[in-house]
């Protein structure tokens, strides 16, 4: 029967029998089970050599190749996985590559880490695809967008509270500061922020979510002592809409780094966490390329703003054709000898009054509407939708 119609391990034994009988000429044979005399010699040879468990197919794996790694580099792939604990293939093999005149490939680096216990194959998570993408803010450019954000706190060695407080560049990444406050309050984060200006400008926007210090609930357009005064510099706030924090996505996966390498790390003291907070800030901005920056560090494409940072005054200068306020220290105006209660935060700031018809009036502080006056019920009514970018005066 011909080789290629039955089992090729049944034809190569039965090719032997025949051949151990000698009933015909090897040429002969060969042409009965349609294989060429080189393929039969083949056979006979494996035969002789181990009996018909040689006849098996063997492995079509090459003995070795062009580019096959030596003990050295796969020694130095593994020094720098013990030096990156945290770190995985992709961010070792740019690490290795950068370090290194004689480039590897991913795949190589992924062996070595998988077979030296360092790495396990999971399973991809499908992510459903989100619907309000659009009203995402992205930065274009370094200081664009600076992300601010508490990590929620944990009790370290004897009981202490630890909460970072950290602040980000969202085009960059670049970690601006990272370290536990010993109160979150305005005063704390104000403070922390006078040090940033300093040291880096300002930047355009700071994007936050809906908690203390940064809004409240109760306010015109969630405004507070906070907000009041970083608008007084010019900035711009943008609040991502409440329960949304994969709208300010890119903070909370460097969060998520933070759980990991430094939360869930041994207990410590205060002091320690401080150092801690420091070497991981260090860490992640200029040893750990990010893959969504083409591995580069987050340090390598940030740079300070060209906004110098000066002492903001409460005297809030307002287009000619608005009448202009001052907010006493219970938070109210005097208009037409009437008193409106506006917000306390804005205690010593200029407001301004922009007339809508004879008996409305709309009442801004900087470039944002905080709400309307009505002359005849004789009350504030507050706007509570949240700060949004750009001047309401040319929206109303």
């Amino acid at each position: 029967m011909p080789w290629k119609e039955q089992n090729v391990m049944d034809a190569r034994r039965a090719f032997i029998d025949d051949y151990l009988e000698h009933t015909m000429s090897f040429q002969q044979l060969c042409e009965q089970y349609q294989v060429s005399t080189k393929t039969g010699y083949k056979w006979r040879k494996r035969f002789y050599e181990g009996g018909y468990p040689a006849l098996e197919d063997m492995s079509r794996r090459p003995h070795g190749h062009l580019r096959q790694l030596s003990e050295d580099e796969v020694c130095k792939v593994i020094k720098l996985k013990k030096r990156f604990p945290d770190q995985g293939p992709k961010k070792i093999h740019s690490h290795y590559n950068k370090a290194h005149a004689k480039e590897i490939s991913l795949s190589s680096v992924e062996r070595i880490l998988e077979k030296a216990g360092y790495t396990t194959k999971q399973k991809r998570r499908q992510i459903p695809t989100l619907t309000h993408l659009s009203g995402i803010l992205e930065a274009e450019a370094p200081n664009d967008i600076w992300t601010i954000d508490f990590k929620g706190h944990w009790l370290g060695r004897g009981g202490h509270k630890c909460e970072p407080f950290t602040v980000t560049d969202q085009y960059s990444r670049n970690i601006l500061y990272c370290q536990a406050l010993a109160k979150g309050d305005t005063d704390h984060v104000k403070a922390v922020f006078i040090e940033l200006f300093k040291e880096f400008g300002l930047p355009k926007v700071i994007k936050s979510d809906n908690g203390s210090p940064f809004a409240h609930a109760m306010s015109p357009r969630g405004i507070t002592r906070l907000s009041n005064w970083l608008m007084s510099l010019d900035i711009n706030l943008h609040r991502i809409q409440p329960g949304k924090p994969c709208q300010n996505g890119k903070h909370e996966r460097m969060h998520r780094d933070l759980k990991r390498i430094v939360q869930k790390g041994p207990k410590l003291t205060f002091k320690e966490y401080s150092a801690a907070l420091k070497e991981f800030q260090t860490e992640y901005n200029e040893q750990r390329p990010h893959e969504a920056l083409n591995m580069c560090f987050p340090s390598d494409l940030y740079h300070k703003s060209n906004r110098k940072y000066e002492t903001p005054s409460k005297e809030i200068i307002y287009p000619d054709d608005l009448l202009v306020r001052k907010v006493n220290i219970h938070g109210q105006i005097r208009y037409q000898g009437l008193i409106y209660a506006i917000s306390e935060t804005l205690s010593g700031y200029l407001v301004a009054l922009k007339e809508l018809d004879n008996d409305h009036f709309s009442v801004y502080f900087c470039d944002q509407i905080l709400g309307n006056i009505d002359l005849n019920l004789k009350q504030f009514f507050p706007d509570m939708r949240a700060l949004q970018i750009g001047t309401d005066y040319e929206q109303s």
